[in-house]
C-alpha cells in the first residue's frame, strides 16, 4: 500500500526508523528545515521535507519553530522499543509540527481559518505536493475530524513512495536550464554556470572574494581537482554533486546533491553580492541569518507533551 490512511499503517510500515531501536536499520539523515535542526529524518523522507520547505517558501511562509524527531508516546502514553502501539510518529521522524503558538492544537470538531496562520493557498499546495505515482506525499492535521492541529504535518505514503514529481513542487524548478533543477548527469550551460558561481563564495562585507573554503580547507573544482574558480566544464559528473553537497552543508541546507531553487537563489546572492537593492553586507547577513540554528523552544500538540528543543 502506498497511500496510508491511519495512524496505524503509518507506524508499521516506517517502523525500521522507531528510535534507532535495536533490530530496526532504517538510516537516518539529519537535514535542516528552513536553516534550523529539526531532529533528524528517515533517509527516505529527505526529499518530501526539502519539498515542504520549497513549497512554504514560495507560498510566503517563513516558520519560526519545527521540530520533527521526538520518541515519545501519544497523549501521554507509554512507547518503548518493545510496545511501539501507542508510540508518536515523530518517534520514526516521519511527522513535523511547525509554529505551535500560531498554529495550535485543538480539541474540537470545528474547523476555522481564523485559528491558524496558514492561508487555505498555502495548505493546498502543500496538498499538492505528490510522489512519481501521482499520491499525495503529506497530510496535515488540520484535516483531522476529531481534533485540529494545525502545526502537523506528517508523511501519507509509505517509504517506498516517497520519489518526489518536483513539478508538483511551486518552490522548486524544472524543465530546463532556466529552471536551475540540475543533477548528476546533467550537461551543459546552466551546469557550468553553477560550477562557476559555486567556484567562489562572497566573503567579506567589503566586496572581496576568496578560493570556497569550508573550516579552512579550500574546495576543489568539479572538473579539473584544482581550488574552486579555475573554470568550467558543463558537466554534472559525480565530483560536482559531491561540491554540491559540500556547498549546501556550508550554508545549512538539505544535502542533496541537486541544484533547487534554495540553492540557486543562495549562491546568486553570494556570488552577485547586491540583490533587491540590499548592500553585499546586508544580503550575506540574510543568508547567514537562515542558516543559523533556532534557539530552544518547547509546546504542546496534539499527542499530549512537550516537544524537545532545537539544538
Amino acid at each position: 500500500m502506498a497511500v496510508l490512511t491511519t495512524t496505524t499503517q503509518k507506524r508499521n510500515a516506517w517502523l525500521p526508523w522507531l528510535d534507532h531501536c535495536s533490530g530496526r536499520n532504517g538510516a537516518w539523515a539529519n537535514p535542516t528545515f528552513f536553516g534550523k535542526v529539526v531532529g533528524g529524518v528517515p533517509e527516505p523522507w529527505a526529499d518530501p521535507l526539502l519539498a515542504l520547505e520549497l513549497t512554504l517558501r514560495a507560498t510566503g511562509y517563513t516558520p519560526a519553530s519545527a521540530w520533527a524527531y521526538n520518541f515519545r508516546g501519544i497523549s501521554g502514553k507509554t512507547c518503548t522499543c518493545a510496545s511501539y502501539g501507542n508510540c508518536s510518529l515523530h518517534g520514526q521522524g516521519i511527522a513535523i509540527d511547525i509554529d505551535p503558538k500560531l498554529n495550535p492544537y485543538i480539541a474540537t470538531t470545528t474547523f476555522s481559518w481564523s485559528k491558524t496562520a496558514f492561508t487555505a493557498t498555502q495548505i493546498s499546495v502543500v496538498e499538492g505536493i505528490r510522489n512519481t505515482k501521482g499520491e499525495q506525499i503529506w497530510f496535515w492535521g488540520g484535516r483531522w475530524g476529531s481534533i485540529k492541529d494545525y502545526m502537523h504535518f506528517e508523511a501519507n505514503v509509505d517509504p517506498g513512495s516517497t520519489k518526489v514529481d518536483w513539478s508538483t513542487v511551486p518552490g522548486s524548478r524544472t524543465g530546463g536550464d532556466d529552471d536551475m533543477l540540475l543533477k548528476s548527469g546533467d550537461k551543459g550551460q546552466a551546469v557550468a554556470e553553477v560550477q562557476k558561481i559555486m567556484a567562489e563564495k562572497f566573503a567579506q562585507s567589503n566586496g572581496t572574494w576568496s578560493p570556497y573554503a569550508v573550516n579552512g580547507v579550500v574546495q576543489k573544482s568539479a572538473f579539473d581537482g584544482q581550488p574552486f574558480g579555475a573554470g568550467e566544464d558543463g558537466d554534472f559528473g559525480g565530483t560536482c554533486e559531491t561540491n554540491v553537497k559540500t556547498t549546501q552543508k556550508a550554508l545549512g541546507q538539505i544535502q542533496t546533491g541537486q541544484v533547487d531553487q534554495l540553492l540557486w537563489d543562495a549562491l546568486v546572492h553570494h556570488r552577485y553580492g547586491a540583490a533587491g537593492g540590499l548592500s553585499g553586507a546586508q544580503v550575506d547577513a540574510k543568508i547567514a541569518a537562515h542558516t543559523k540554528i533556532g534557539v530552544a523552544h518547547g509546546h504542546r500538540h496534539a499527542e499530549g507533551t512537550t516537544g524537545p528543543p532545537t539544538v
